[in-house]
């Protein structure tokens, strides 16, 4: 079992970050697959601290989206992750796809604080909202 160290954390969205990944991890999520943005750097961090992360680094989500279903067909659970606003709605093909085929996928966005989603503040996109299979 790991144990990350969490009175290293550099500030409080690190420290949710270090702990949220710590959980996905124990709940059996066994690579991320990152197209981050700015708004996901405490997870980009808390991802490199943790000793048993995988991570795969893409540049663009729809590459990203349809790498993890392909490792969630291989029997591996991934994590793609990646900042708000329409970046998240490019793993929409790949996760339609994946939710019709029963393959198992787990997606982080990073979306600006309530208080500004809705504050005329560029790019917001509610992704909690997709029509998902």
């Amino acid at each position: 079992m790991s144990i990350p160290a969490f009175t290293s954390a550099r500030s409080l969205a690190h420290l949710h970050a270090m702990v949220v990944i710590e959980e996905l991890y124990r709940c059996g999520v066994s690579v991320f697959a990152l197209s981050p943005g700015a708004r996901a750097i405490p997870l980009v961090l808390a991802l490199e601290e943790h000793p048993n992360a995988v991570t795969k680094l893409f540049n663009d989500e729809w590459s990203a989206a349809f790498w993890a279903q392909g490792a969630a067909k291989a029997g591996q659970l991934p994590c793609l992750i990646c900042t708000s606003g329409t970046a998240a709605a490019n793993y929409l093909p790949a996760v339609a796809e994946a939710a019709l085929a029963g393959v198992p996928l787990v997606l982080l966005t990073t979306d600006r604080p309530f208080e500004l989603q809705y504050a005329m503040v560029r790019p917001v996109y509610g992704s909690c909202k997709w029509p998902v299979p």
